[in-house]
């Protein structure tokens, strides 16, 4: 403890910041105490809507504003709207994923709103059991989203006959898209 109380002493003026995020009660943290010498500020969560307007500024989106607030409204309504499932997921951690590949499909000279529907869809919509995939496309259709012109890529591969052509299609594509944003899988 004592090189990091070193290591704040000596940065500490009136121009430094330090913004140290924790995650109480996750496994293997431990406490630190700063009350002592430094000003704290607790926070107790987010605020979502603002790190998403930024993270869709830093991926180039020229509406970020306006796609931001869309995004986290449909985002806060999947998360009462949607039935409680352990996997389903509205957190920090996959709003980044929707983000990043926000960035990789506008790289590709999609047009904005397109870009961000097809990292929702790329990002969210594979994870959903078949039963909520209706209730989450009209989730989106509400907040905006031209749901209905949604396409999913094409695996141009062959598809034995006795398959439902189309949905094996799109498993191949959520599929597909998973593998662009996790890790593993």
């Amino acid at each position: 403890m004592g090189d990091f109380d070193e290591f704040l002493a000596a940065r500490a003026d009136k121009e430094n910041g330090f913004f140290v995020t924790m995650n109480p009660g996750y496994a293997g943290r431990s406490k630190v105490d700063f009350s002592s010498n430094w000003n704290t500020n607790s926070m107790d969560k987010p605020d979502f809507l603002d790190i998403i307007q930024l993270l869709l500024s830093i991926h180039g989106f020229h509406s970020y504003e306006e796609l931001g607030y869309r995004f986290e409204k449909v985002r806060y309504e999947c998360r009462w709207q949607m039935p409680p499932t352990d996997h389903y997921d509205f957190g920090m951690r996959v709003v980044k994923s929707v983000m990043d590949a926000a960035g990789n499909h506008i790289r590709r000279n999609l047009a904005e709103e397109d870009a961000l529907l097809a990292a929702i869809m790329q990002v969210h919509f594979s994870g959903f059991v078949d039963a909520h995939h209706e209730t989450f496309k009209a989730i989106l259709g509400k907040n905006g989203f031209k749901i209905a012109e949604y396409v999913f890529p094409k695996n141009e591969k062959a598809v034995h006959d006795s398959y439902d052509a189309e949905k094996f299609q799109q498993k191949c594509a959520m599929f597909a898209g998973m593998a662009q944003v996790r890790h593993a899988i």
